[in-house]
């Protein structure tokens, strides 16, 4: 559906899909995607670049928080996101 979104096309498949839900929780689809886009496994590369325009600070934020993460998960080990922003706010 995000990616119907993205295109418009969304209302044409009100038949099929709950479109009523998906944008009462859009921004949790969005927080999906951006968490998956941080991992680098992903297959969003279109449909970021037309959801962009969607995004509020809020979610930017969400994004930048995943992507430093992801990359220290990358050369620390695996820590999880609640020790991670712990080790962030002592600093």
């Amino acid at each position: 559906m995000t990616g119907l979104d993205a295109l418009g096309k969304l209302d044409y498949y009100r038949e099929v899909f709950d479109v009523d839900y998906y944008n009462s929780h859009k921004t949790w689809y969005m927080k999906k995607m951006l968490k998956r886009i941080a991992r680098k496994k992903h297959d969003y590369f279109e449909i970021y670049a037309f959801k962009r325009k969607d995004m509020t600070v809020s979610l930017y934020i969400y994004k930048e928080i995943y992507n430093i993460f992801y990359s220290f998960r990358n050369i620390a080990g695996k820590p999880t996101i609640i020790n991670f922003v712990k080790h962030l706010i002592r600093r």
